[in-house]
């Protein structure tokens, strides 16, 4: 037991990001030879205008769906604001570091884990792809030859989330190249309930064929770029 618990320790990343002291698992997932996640993160080099965006956007009480939460840096931050997360992430390496960083951090009472992936509803099982072990935020449920892992997981659909967990005032949505298959099935219905979304768009990882239904649909948003393939869609 003693042995384990000075692992985990040995594990942890403490910084502050402004005022805000967090606590974060470091590991293969957020840390390699020429990359540092959590450091690049605390350094405040990480999606700035996405979280400016954000916390423009919310305030203390209110609901995120952080869809494509990754290990928790949206979730995380938004979360010691006191805004209530619904982090759905579906790859199981990050959804358990997910789940421990909000753990480590207090902020349990305020975050709902969904350990699914979100989908157009065809099915209620999908293949997520991903590389080595996983857990690096490249996982995708489009078929890739860099992704050669793969592992069967449940989904879930938008409207489902809304029925469940109640109406968002924001969705941040970054599920690498995913959101082709999601958006144009789902976007009239964000459109009707006047939802923001901060939506990251992978055109590169597109599924064949959804490039126009992608294109059509976000051209009825109005959009205001963040740089580096974000953009906030007001309807």
């Amino acid at each position: 037991m003693v042995k384990i618990c000075w692992h985990l320790y040995e594990m942890l990343k403490q910084f502050n990001l402004g005022k805000q002291k967090f606590t974060v698992e470091d590991t293969e997932a957020t840390k390699t030879d020429d990359w540092d996640f959590w450091s690049f993160y605390a350094g405040g080099q990480w999606e700035t205008t996405t979280v400016a965006a954000a916390d423009k956007l919310l305030k203390g009480g209110d609901l995120l769906f952080d869809i494509g939460a990754w290990v928790g840096p949206l979730t995380l931050w938004e979360a010691s604001r006191g805004v209530k997360v619904i982090a759905v992430e579906p790859d199981p390496i990050a959804f358990e570091l997910l789940r421990r960083n909000v753990i480590i951090n207090g902020f349990e009472n305020l975050v709902t884990f969904v350990h699914k992936a979100v989908t157009n509803g065809e099915s209620d099982k999908v293949i997520l792809n991903f590389r080595g072990s996983g857990g690096d935020a490249w996982s995708s449920i489009i078929p890739r030859e860099d992704l050669p892992g793969n592992v069967e997981v449940e989904t879930i659909t938008i409207p489902e989330m809304f029925k469940i967990y109640g109406h968002p005032k924001v969705i941040k949505m970054d599920i690498e190249g995913g959101e082709s298959l999601v958006i144009p099935a789902v976007g009239e219905f964000l459109r009707k309930n006047r939802i923001p979304l901060l939506l990251a768009t992978h055109g590169q990882w597109y599924a064949e064929g959804s490039e126009k239904g992608m294109e059509d649909e976000l051209s009825k948003w109005n959009i205001t770029d963040l740089h580096n393939q974000m953009w906030l869609c007001k309807s």
